[in-house]
């Protein structure tokens, strides 16, 4: 063989070779602006709340991808709550991240007790007890109100993928979306954030 055989072989392997590193930085950089934009989407879209069986509230929530290192610039505070717990950021693949507000509309009647009878003084003691599967209230009026607030509360948090559709054809995933249910009828979920570490 010729010396500028073997030159014109070696130039055609360096050829090849910055050709396949460029086309896999192009898909790189393609997903990663896939990513971007859909965090966009993600970051503007509203809350979707909706109601199941007229009582119990729940919530739509799409999936925010972020690095590792944009996770530790935009959520400090979840940050420190992962750090806290031993695990290593690096590791995380999903972090969910749900505010709940209870509030109760509901009229309760308090109930007079009489305490003790002192020559012409009759001393009651406004208390308000209620017990049901989704409340516990017992609180009494001495001076200062005392007494115990229990308000069970259960999430359920499905993730799952949407698809993109033709027809009655799925095409691949268009996002992927995390449904949260609390079993408190006075449960309003207010905020939640799904976040998937790549």
């Amino acid at each position: 063989m010729k010396k500028t055989t073997l030159y014109l072989i070696g130039a055609v392997i360096l050829l090849a070779a910055s050709l396949f590193l460029s086309l896999k930085r192009i898909n790189t950089l393609k997903e990663d602006r896939n990513r971007l934009e859909q965090n966009q989407e993600v970051l503007f879209a509203d809350l979707e709340q909706y109601k199941i069986n007229d009582s119990l509230n729940a919530v739509t929530v799409q999936r925010l991808q972020l690095t590792t290192k944009e996770f530790k610039e935009t959520n400090a505070e979840l940050a420190e709550k992962v750090k806290a717990a031993n695990v290593k950021i690096k590791d995380l693949q999903t972090v969910t991240d749900t505010k709940i507000n209870t509030e109760i509309t509901d009229n309760f009647q308090f109930k007079d007790s009489i305490v003790y009878i002192e020559k012409e003084r009759i001393d009651t003691v406004r208390c308000l007890n209620i017990d049901t599967k989704y409340l516990y209230i017992d609180i009494c009026d001495n001076d200062l109100m005392d007494g115990k607030i229990i308000v069970p509360n259960r999430l359920t948090q499905i993730v799952h993928p949407v698809y993109k559709k033709f027809l009655f054809f799925r095409l691949g995933i268009k996002r992927i979306d995390q449904e949260i249910f609390s079993d408190n009828p006075y449960t309003k979920i207010e905020y939640s954030r799904y976040i998937e570490i790549k």
